[in-house]
């Protein structure tokens, strides 16, 4: 599918290396791919080329490659690198065939998923032989998409042989590298700059023991206490007291479905988090609430549950709930008929 005023300090330390079936990858700490992530100072080709670098860890044998896709009127792409040992069909070649709306669902955000199902499902009503036979040429590989259906999102790959090479548990763990590709995304688009405390966008300011030091609007003035509470779990998450998949699940990829929670040093050397609105973007549908359409957006796509709780910071029997009281709003019967008409 593929081819030819402030400063911020990393959020976690390196990694070393080890195995994993038979690959070669690094401690398989998914936060070294997070820190890269949230490192939005960097220009958007260095920003994904650190996110590769990181994402390397996980190589199942034949490499990494990553990319920005544009969705809209026209298939495009940004910042691709790559780190592979297969050979691909050109991505330029590839955007410049496919309709936008093939386009558009191979690179809807998706959980880790085999690329050859996203292909398959997108080209279900496709009669273009041309088309077929080029992205069957493509490599076979896992693929981790993050990001905006509406706009852009970023594609995460490792190819490999076969779809036994990465682990279900492995899986998981990358869902949730996914749910941060994606809130790092929107707010590059946001904001096209690392946040300072002073931008628009932060609604509130905390110490990395959670204490509140500012708080800008209703919203985060009546969610101190969830904020806080988010603040010092992302902090622990940082430690190296627990093991990588528990450190992973304290840190989530929003709080709320409303902020992410974003480091910065100031120049005078005080370390401070940011809470900044970053709420995925959902059709207006006035009749839900925020939180109704952030879940319904991510279970229109698809996602599970437990993905929509990582995702939005919220326990899964809430987000159960609410898509519940979302569907009988919308007057829709099931998940499944969601996903059919606003998928």
């Amino acid at each position: 599918m593929l081819g030819g005023g402030s400063c911020r300090r990393p959020l976690v330390s390196g990694y070393t290396p080890g195995k994993m079936g038979g690959a070669r990858v690094g401690r398989l700490d998914p936060l070294a791919i997070i820190e890269a992530t949230y490192a939005l100072e960097r220009s958007e080709t260095d920003w994904v080329r650190g996110i590769l670098d990181a994402a390397v860890s996980f190589d199942l044998g034949l490499g990494v490659a990553s990319y920005i896709a544009e969705i809209g009127e026209v298939p495009g792409f940004r910042a691709p690198a790559f780190a592979t040992k297969a050979e691909m069909p050109s991505l330029q070649s590839i955007a410049t065939a496919l309709p936008a709306r093939i386009w558009r669902r191979i690179h809807s955000p998706l959980p880790a998923t085999w690329v050859e199902d996203a292909m398959v499902r997108a080209l279900a009503r496709e009669k273009d032989t041309a088309v077929r036979d080029l992205l069957g040429s493509g490599p076979r590989a896992w693929g981790v998409l993050g990001g905006d259906p509406n706009h852009e999102t970023i594609l995460l790959m490792f190819l490999c042989k076969d779809r036994d090479a990465l682990p279900l548990r492995h899986r998981a763990t990358l869902d949730c590298v996914g749910a941060h590709l994606g809130a790092a995304l929107r707010l590059r688009r946001l904001q096209r700059q690392a946040p300072t405390a002073d931008a628009e966008s932060v609604e509130a300011i905390l110490s990395p023991g959670g204490r509140l030091l500012d708080a800008r609007g209703p919203e985060a003035q009546a969610r101190v206490t969830t904020l806080a509470e988010a603040v010092r779990q992302s902090e622990r998450a940082r430690t190296r007291k627990v093991n990588p998949e528990e450190r992973l699940a304290m840190w989530t990829a929003l709080v709320e479905g409303r902020w992410s929670i974003v480091e910065t040093t100031e120049r005078d050397g005080k370390r401070m988090l940011l809470a900044v609105k970053n709420e995925p973007r959902t059709a207006a549908i006035r009749k839900l609430t925020t939180r109704e359409r952030s879940v319904v957006a991510f279970a229109a796509l698809g996602h599970s549950n437990k993905y929509v709780a990582y995702e939005l910071g919220i326990a899964p029997p809430t987000v159960s709930a609410t898509l519940t009281r979302a569907l009988r709003k919308l007057g829709v019967k099931s998940r499944a008929d969601l996903i059919q008409s606003f998928g």
